[in-house]
C-alpha cells in the first residue's frame, strides 16, 4: 500500500534502502555467517574461500565483512541521494545548489568509485566495524 500513498518510485527506493541498512547491520555483527545467510547463502563463501570452515577471527573473515559493510554503505548513499531526487521531483521542489551537489555525489559516487584503480574504499559515515 505504500506505493499508493508515496508513489512507486519512493516505495521501491525506500524498500531497497532498508534492505541495505539491514545488510550493513548484519556485517557490523562481525559474524560472516550472518551476512552469508542474509545474502541467501548456506555457507559464507566468496570465490573459493569457505569462511564457514575458517575461524571467525581470521583475516579472510574480516576482509569479507569489510567488503559487505562498505558495499552496503555505498548502496545506502546511492539510495539516499535517489530519495532526495525523487522527493524533489514529486513535490516540484527546486533544491539549493549545495543540496543538489550533495544529492549528485550520493547518487553517482557509488557507480564510479570501484572504477578507480588503487583507491581505498572506506565507510563514509562514522560507523565502523568492531
Amino acid at each position: 500500500m505504500a506505493h499508493k500513498v508515496y508513489g512507486v518510485a519512493s516505495a521501491i527506493n525506500c524498500a531497497n534502502y532498508v534492505y541495505f541498512v539491514a545488510l550493513q547491520q548484519c556485517a557490523s555483527m562481525n559474524n560472516p555467517k550472518a551476512s552469508a545467510m542474509f545474502l541467501g547463502r548456506r555457507r559464507c563463501t566468496t570465490t573459493r574461500i569457505n569462511y564457514s570452515v575458517r575461524p571467525i577471527g581470521s583475516w579472510w573473515c574480516h576482509k569479507w565483512l569489510t567488503l559487505v559493510f562498505v558495499a552496503a554503505e555505498e548502496m545506502i548513499n546511492l539510495h539516499h541521494g535517489q530519495g532526495f531526487d525523487i522527493f524533489w521531483r514529486d513535490h516540484q521542489i527546486c533544491p539549493t545548489e549545495e543540496e543538489y551537489k550533495k544529492m549528485v555525489l550520493d547518487s553517482t559516487r557509488t557507480r564510479f568509485s570501484p572504477c578507480s584503480p588503487g583507491t581505498t574504499h572506506a565507510p563514509t559515515r562514522t560507523s565502523s566495524l568492531r
